[in-house]
């Protein structure tokens, strides 16, 4: 019922913006008849220039952060992190963009390994934005708007794009606007912007060595303008090595990438953008730590997987990730005139690998093979109406499970360190492919001091049918073998086709109280992740789900969308002084109440299994500071509060154990893994003493503090606070050929030993928990050169 008050609502008030419209066309059209073309144009641009002041003085204030700052002139709740943070945060080269979003307020994404490297099987790749995970796999990514992630367990695009390769990251929390094209938006859309081809001809070199024998390797060459300043292109490539810094193994085995990138215009009107990726990743998977491990990180920090060939599950090359992704992206626009313009943005990702993990529950290996694509397109047409901004859009994409997985093929370890009888404990085959689709409309308009934007985006999915196949007689033949051997498909554990929908508005305004104040306030609807992870943990437990007369599909059908109602409001403050310099100052609270948030327990049956049934809450503020007391010195500071919370118990079924009832009593309690406060600084100061031989020195401080939390929902596995420093030194000299760096990178300076990433769902019971630990990286140092011709 709330649900719908609030979409009538917003209809209502997004209604109100027609007659208003209509209104001021029909006061525009009337000004243009009172006069002449030439005075009319004139006053118009004088008006617009004195109403519209203000935007452009904050605009100018936080235009382009060194490090960290809010994206200007818009009311939604929008951060950037530059190229340089990126470099900091994540100095390994990879284009795994979470470590380096770390700094923005409310953003928890702890280093799990010193550079950036590590993959984490899996749905949760490691962050939490306002206390929201992201859910299977990097699902809230976008590359350049391109929703290239989907529901996917392996790396995905995360080491696709190498860091020398990327402008910049944006950050959209809170309502999420309907242009933004993510899957799951409840913890938000991150947006990585990719840097193409420059105007001028160049060379770029980058040598970088580091702690645990890191080696990284990177070339650009760019081609520049050619053909009367209409094309460029360029071609990179990297290679990367590293030691595993907890034991035995490598964090990058001989890593690889190369990209090529082209934007050319091909008439006046019509120009067009084409971008191919391609990494080879491969790595031992680190070992996650019990909680009672936790509690001994002097003895546990460095603990990993076994060097012994004889150590069965635990031995390292039973834990390992192979994967060879690459994508294919392009951009193509064509301009009707100087208002409207057409862009569709097609792409194709193709992902084939495996990941090897020891279960402690059998003591066998299972395979997790991920041999699958996705492709689709995203298309928009935006023009101006009755000085309006308007645009309508639509994208699609089409994708191979997994998720969830499809080949499970389960492995006895030999004393030699080799595998034998391979099992299938999945052997399924999708009879559809998983489909989303999301339609959008938006408008924008500037108002003198008033800026407005209202929309809404109808999003629907028809999730994968899968046949499950007997795997009688199936031992030890490859995926493909074994469908061809199975003795047929078992109906009880096959799924089918299942379609879902949601209606998500938008509203949001900013009012420009002085000319260095702002107040901004925006509601909406997102999207949040059905329960996929129901189809595997059927799969491993049939009986116990027949005993029930429950079927996989009747689970399947049952899945459904979660959806929150979101609701922000703050202020913009900016300042110049003589003196003191530029600030900006940006506070923002924030509510947000999620219906059937995807929750793993056990209702009855004995089983953990994730259901779409959680009823939560979270409410907190947040802050955005910058400051630029002088030319050569920009300071930052990022600050969260949030408190998420269950709304109520979760449902359980009927005769179900007082054991069972207590331990969905969880009404007012925290998600695990979420800290209350967040805080993150930084600074970057440059000079060019004569001293340094004409050159520039830069130091960079960056601190990043997370403060207690807990492992469990019944709050007995406690995780206490801590800070950690990150430090770059640069030095930059124009050559006669050229711009040379060099940069040493110190991350975790102090060494300090902390419990970072928790891979936990959003209900985590003490009692037969499947929560995994993981240390946070210690000291690492980097030292680089790079030489761009």
């Amino acid at each position: 019922m709330k649900v719908r008050r609030f979409r009538s609502t917003c209809s209502r008030l997004s209604g109100l913006f027609l007659p208003f419209l209509a209104f001021d066309a029909h006061a525009q059209a009337a000004k243009n008849q009172a006069a002449s073309s030439q005075t009319t144009s004139s006053q118009a641009v004088t008006s617009r220039e004195t109403l519209e002041l203000p935007v452009v003085h904050i605009e100018a204030l936080s235009k382009k952060p060194v490090l960290a700052g809010s994206i200007p002139d818009t009311p939604e709740t929008a951060y950037q992190v530059s190229n340089k943070a990126i470099n900091i945060l994540s100095p390994g080269g990879s284009g795994n963009p979470y470590r380096a979003i770390s700094i923005l307020p409310s953003v928890y994404a702890p280093a799990i390994d010193p550079y950036g490297l590590a993959s984490v099987p899996g749905g949760n790749k490691g962050i939490r934005i306002r206390g929201e995970a992201s859910q299977h796999g990097n699902s809230i990514g976008t590359v350049d708007g391109i929703p290239l992630t989907g529901i996917n367990p392996g790396p995905g695009y995360q080491w696709l794009f190498s860091n020398e390769n990327i402008e910049g990251i944006e950050v959209y929390q809170g309502p999420i606007a309907p242009d933004k094209a993510g899957y799951f938006t409840t913890a938000g859309v991150i947006n990585t912007r990719l840097r193409w081809g420059e105007d001028k001809p160049g060379l770029e070199f980058t040598q970088a060595l580091g702690s645990f024998n890191l080696f990284r390797t990177f070339s650009r060459v760019d081609s520049g303008a050619m053909f009367n300043n209409t094309t460029r292109f360029f071609v990179s490539g990297s290679w990367t090595d590293a030691d595993n810094w907890r034991g035995p193994g490598k964090g990058a085995d001989n890593n690889a990438t190369a990209t090529f990138g082209l934007t050319t215009q091909i008439t006046d009107q019509f120009d067009a953008k084409l971008y191919f990726s391609y990494a080879h990743m491969r790595q031992n998977t680190l070992r996650p730590l019990t909680y009672s491990q936790t509690q001994n990180l002097g003895a546990y920090r460095y603990f990993d997987y076994s060097a012994s060939p004889g150590a069965g599950y635990t031995y390292i090359n039973n834990n390992r990730q192979s994967y060879d992704d690459w994508v294919i992206l392009s951009e193509m626009t064509y301009h009707f005139d100087g208002n409207t313009k057409l862009t569709v943005k097609p792409f194709y990702f193709s992902e084939r690998g495996f990941a090897l993990d020891g279960m402690a529950t059998n003591g066998m290996v299972r395979n997790w093979q991920m041999n699958h694509d996705w492709y689709g397109v995203t298309s928009e047409i935006s023009t101006r109406l009755a000085e309006t901004d308007v645009k309508f859009g639509y994208w699609w994409t089409s994708q191979l499970p997994p998720g969830p997985p499809t080949s499970w093929q389960m492995w006895t370890p030999t004393s030699s360190g080799g595998l034998t009888n391979g099992m299938w404990s999945i052997l399924a085959q999708p009879t559809s492919r998983m489909e989303t689709n999301s339609a959008y409309a938006m408008m924008d308009k500037k108002l003198g001091a008033l800026h407005l934007q209202a929309g809404s985006r109808f999003m629907w999915q028809q999730i994968a049918g899968i046949n499950v196949f007997n795997n009688t007689g199936t031992n030890n033949l490859s995926y493909d073998a074994a469908l061809s051997a199975s003795p047929g498909i078992n109906g009880m554990r096959s799924v089918s086709p299942h379609t879902f929908s949601a209606f998500l508005p938008y509203l949001a305004a900013s009012y420009d109280l002085t000319p260095d104040l702002q107040a901004i306030v925006s509601a909406g609807s997102n999207y949040g992740g059905p329960s996929f992870d129901a189809f595997p943990v059927y799969q491993q437990n049939a009986a116990a789900f027949a005993a029930r007369g429950i079927s996989a599909d009747q689970l399947w059908s049952s899945i459904k969308p979660e959806t929150s109602i979101n609701i922000d409001a703050g202020f913009r403050w900016t300042h110049q002084d003589p003196v003191l310099g530029m600030a900006m100052l940006e506070p923002r609270f924030y509510y947000a109440r999620s219906r059937n948030k995807n929750v793993s327990y056990d209702n009855g049956i004995g089983i953990n299994y994730s259901q779409n049934v959680g009823e939560t809450h979270a409410i907190g503020g947040q802050l955005m500071a910058h400051w630029f007391p002088k030319e050569e010195l920009d300071l930052f500071a990022s600050l969260g509060y949030t408190r998420n919370v269950f709304d109520a118990d979760l449902p359980t079924l009927p005769g179900s154990s007082a054991a069972t009832i207590a331990a969905a009593e969880v009404k007012g309690t925290q998600f695990p893994d979420v800290p209350n406060w967040t805080f993150a600084a930084g600074l970057n100061w440059h000079t060019r003493d004569a001293w340094l031989g004409g050159g520039q020195l830069t130091i960079t401080p960056i601190v990043n503090y997370i403060s207690d939390r807990w492992g469990d929902t019944t709050r007995t596995q406690y995780l206490p606070g801590y800070a950690t420093v990150d430090l770059n030194i640069a030095y930059d000299y124009q050559t006669p050929i050229g711009l040379f760096n060099a940069s040493l990178t110190v991350t975790n300076l102090f060494d300090k030993s902390y419990i970072g990433f928790v891979n936990t769902s959003y209900y985590q019971q003490a009692q037969g928990t499947s929560a995994y630990y993981y240390p946070g990286a210690p000291r690492a140092i980097l030292g680089r050169i790079a030489l761009k011709l």
